[in-house]
């Protein structure tokens, strides 16, 4: 069982004991046969209400409410147990038998249940009665011949407590809507004062009426009745039981005609009384009820009679209007019959079709009047016999037409053809034309019969149509290449000023002269880095322009392979040990030569060795190889990486190919490398391709033809630079959020804030950006845009979606290589201040800081 279910039945229990407790301690506080005996005991009507509506398993709360009342208003711990188990047996049988007997919890709806519900009563409340007065006769708190009129008293509370109380609590359980009342509010008011004022003149000295010799309780009577005639017997039993509480309230007081009397005697007299009254009205209620409920049901049953009556005519109508309606079709259709053939001839004059027949035993030709339109002839001019339809073929399609009308003979099979006429004024004319055989008994043939119909304005529709789609191509292909030309700009802005903004940045601090000699050191070696970065994008794009413009010219010559492969693995083998990456190679061939362009070769070697190291993960193993198939060399450079997306596989050597231009990225570069590669493999006469491997990782292959000689030529090659390391501003306290996966930006930022007093955190991720956000709780956020795992917009929208007391409010800079005016719009709307291109001005930059994060003037 659910957790809510759980408490949803602990609150049920508990407000039945609480109910039956407080209920309890009332009637209690009115005994006087014995402590534990009173004539008025609601809790009876409260139990028996509970079981019928909420089912058997409420006992236990019954119960600890009776011992509970018993314990602490007399008696003892044994007594108060005895009287608690006769109340909780009273109640289950009490609902069993009228569940069994008396329709259960709808016991109010027909007059003879109300009349078992009072026998039924009378049976179950003996149990407690009896149980009670034994446990009382056995605790020692009641003995002698007050016992009958103890029994007697127990018994008639209990009794007009279900009768009274009970009647209202089910009534209302099962609906607590007060539609029908609202609907009669005002006579619903002027009822409940009717009730208040009768049972305040018949049971109190309010109105200083006198009882003593007059039966006035009969005056409620009025009331009950108004109740039960007007009303539902929900309303009439909460009647009864607001008269039962006045009642009992005058009389215990000594007022109403039963208050002169002893006051157990009296109130067993309310009791007999409210007992008599409750069945009476109740069973009154129920029969007035059930009246309107029959005469509610007569009236829809009346109305449903009247409404199949009514379908039942409406049908017999309809059908008489279908047989009037089938008179004129018929009528309709002899007309419409008359004009099928004009209508015929006009639609196939529209439709440029025109119908034909040929008698072949007679070789006679019958021709519509659109037929002879379409060959521009008049029937005098036409010879009426195929052989004269065969002279108006087109030369060329004459003996396609005739094989296929030959076919058709054979084959006893319809036939189609398409086939071009020239007509008397030397147009000419497409047709396509249709035919069937229609065969004697014995399967001869003896007539063909078929329509012709004009195509030529339709194959110039099509063909206008064609051109059209021709120039909707090509305009989407126009458009497809100004969007590629505008991503090739937003990429190649992104790629210039990434490095730019690191060589800036160095420059600045190391011309302000703050910098110690290790820091000057990283500086400048940070500067060159990213100097010769720059260099070599300019360099491909130069390459590929060349290539495409086909300028770039090879100064071939002999070139040794093996020391070309040596070479380029040692200009990468510094950046691969610092990512722990493993670069092997295994030269079969040694000697293999080619003739070629040595620094173009080397510019290939160099570019898939770079590739590799740089797509790898940490820890990882390149494999170069050089080996001899038939007159071929073969370099095969492999990686255990991750290989290459399945998707981008056909395109690799396309240009500008990344993979995926959004402003997520896991790598930089222009996507020249490979095609530069391809198309200088391609000059060299050989071939380039790629592919994964079997166990995971991406391998290319270079295929040259062999020079025929294994003289090895030394190749000059460029000088590697060994790595950078970083360097060393008045902002105290400023707590500042760095996102931004290149790594000089985050040395040079850095040293700018850390000379004006603030605290740095570099992330390189949106991930790893969302962890220390949560930790540092920074002031202020820096973030680029193009991100490994996402983007700086995405970034953005989820620090924004965070309430203010958690930093949804923090101030934030987008610092990035897109600066177009849309990417700095962009920044802005999904939640940036400021749009900060690269490379930046740290004056304007530390300017731009202090201005986001300088605290707002108090108001006041």
């Amino acid at each position: 069982m659910s957790l809510a279910r759980l408490s949803r039945r602990a609150a049920i229990l508990l407000a039945v004991g609480a109910a039956y407790y407080g209920a309890g301690k009332l009637g209690l506080s009115l005994a006087f046969v014995n402590a534990s005996a009173t004539a008025v005991w609601p809790p009876a009507g409260i139990a028996l209400a509970a079981l019928l509506l909420l089912g058997n398993s409420v006992w236990p709360a019954i119960l600890v409410g009776a011992f509970l009342v018993n314990l602490t208003t007399a008696g003892t711990v044994a007594t108060s147990i005895a009287i608690a188990s006769g109340n909780t047996l009273e109640g289950l049988l009490g609902a069993y038998l009228v569940r069994r007997f008396a329709s259960g919890a709808r016991v109010f709806e027909q007059p003879q249940d109300i009349l078992k519900l009072a026998g039924l009563v009378g049976i179950s409340t003996m149990v407690s009665a009896t149980i009670g007065v034994s446990s009382l006769v056995l605790g020692g708190l009641a003995r002698g011949p007050a016992l009958g009129s103890t029994w007697l008293t127990w018994w008639l509370g209990d009794s007009a407590g279900v009768l009274v109380v009970g009647a209202p609590l089910i009534l209302w359980g099962q609906s607590a809507s007060l539609e029908a009342a609202r609907r009669v509010f005002l006579e619903a008011a002027l009822l409940a004062v009717a009730v208040v004022f009768s049972g305040l003149i018949v049971f109190s000295d309010l109105f200083g009426v006198t009882h003593s010799n007059y039966p006035l309780q009969f005056l409620c009577l009025p009331t009950l009745l108004w109740a039960a005639f007007r009303f539902t017997p929900r309303e009439t039993a909460t009647a009864l039981l607001a008269i039962f509480g006045i009642a009992v309230w005058g009389t215990v007081h000594g007022a109403g005609p039963f208050g002169p009397y002893d006051p157990r005697e009296s109130l067993l007299l309310l009791q007999a009384f409210m007992m008599v009254t409750a069945v009476a009205v109740l069973s009154l209620a129920a029969a007035v009820n059930e009246s309107k409920r029959t005469a509610q049901q007569i009236r829809h049953m009346n109305l449903g009679l009247e409404q199949r009556v009514s379908d039942a005519t409406r049908r017999l109508r309809a059908t008489n209007e279908e047989l009037r309606n089938q008179i004129r079709e018929r009528e309709r259709a002899s007309k419409d019959l008359e004009r099928s053939e004009s209508r015929l001839r006009e639609a196939q004059q529209v439709a440029r079709i025109g119908s034909w027949e040929w008698d072949i035993g007679r070789n006679s030709v019958w021709w519509s009047e659109q037929l002879y339109e379409i060959f521009g002839l008049h029937p005098a001019e036409f010879g009426a016999s195929y052989e004269a339809y065969l002279e108006r073929i087109h030369p060329e399609d004459r003996e396609v037409a005739h094989a296929t009308v030959q076919n058709a003979l054979r084959d006893r099979k319809a036939y189609t053809v398409e086939h071009r006429i020239v007509r008397p004024d030397g147009r000419i004319l497409h047709i396509f034309s249709r035919g069937r055989v229609v065969c004697d008994p014995s399967g001869i043939p003896i007539r063909m019969l078929g329509t012709g119909q004009d195509m030529s304005e339709r194959l110039r529709m099509e063909e206008e149509r064609a051109a059209l789609l021709r120039q909707q191509i090509a305009r989407h292909e126009a458009e497809q290449a100004n969007e590629f030309k505008d991503e090739l700009l937003a990429t190649l802005s992104h790629e210039l000023r990434n490095p730019l903004n690191a060589i800036l940045g160095w420059a600045r601090l190391l011309r302000d002269g703050d910098l110690d000699a290790t820091e000057k050191r990283r500086g400048i070696d940070a500067i060159n880095r990213n100097a010769d970065l720059q260099s070599q994008l300019i360099l491909d794009l130069l390459d590929h322009s060349r290539i495409t413009a086909g300028r770039l010219e090879l100064r071939p010559q002999l070139v040794g392979l093996g020391p070309v492969l040596e070479q380029a693995a040692e200009a990468v083998r510094p950046a691969a040990r610092a990512r722990q990456i493993t670069v092997e190679t295994r030269l079969e061939t040694p000697g293999a030569c080619v003739w070629g362009d040595p620094h173009r070769l080397q510019q290939v070697t160099a570019n898939l060795l770079a590739n590799a190291v740089r797509f790898i993960p940490e820890g990882g193993h390149v494999e170069v190889s050089l080996t001899r198939e038939a007159e071929s060399a073969v370099m095969r450079f492999a990686d255990d990486g991750p290989g290459i997306d399945p998707a981008l596989l056909p395109h690799i050597f396309e240009s500008f190919r990344r993979g995926n231009g959004a402003p997520a990225r896991r790598q930089s570069g222009l996507g020249l490398g490979l095609a530069i590669v391809r198309r200088l493999v391609e000059l060299h006469g050989g071939t380039v391709t790629a592919g994964n491997r079997p166990g995971g990782g991406a391998v290319f292959e270079v295929r040259l033809q062999l020079a025929g000689t294994r003289a090895e030529v030394p190749i000059e090659v460029e000088e590697v630079r060994e790595a950078a390391t970083p360097i060393n501003g008045s902002l105290d306290g400023l707590r500042v959020l760095l996102v931004d996966d290149d790594h000089d930006t985050g040395e040079v930022l850095r040293l700018m804030l850390d000379g004006h007093g603030a605290s740095l955190e570099v992330t390189r991720s949106c991930a790893e950006a969302l962890a220390c956000f949560d930790l540092c709780r920074p002031n202020l956020i820096i973030s680029d845009i193009g991100l490994p795992d996402g983007d700086g917009y995405e970034l953005m929208k989820r620090v924004r979606s965070r309430p203010a007391d958690a930093g949804g409010t923090v101030a934030a800079i987008a610092l990035t290589a897109y600066a177009r005016p849309e990417d700095a719009s962009a920044a802005i709307r999904c939640g940036y201040q400021v749009h900060v291109a690269k490379p930046f001005e740290g004056v304007q930059l530390m300017r731009i800081i202090r201005d986001l994060t300088r605290p707002a003037p108090l108001r006041t």
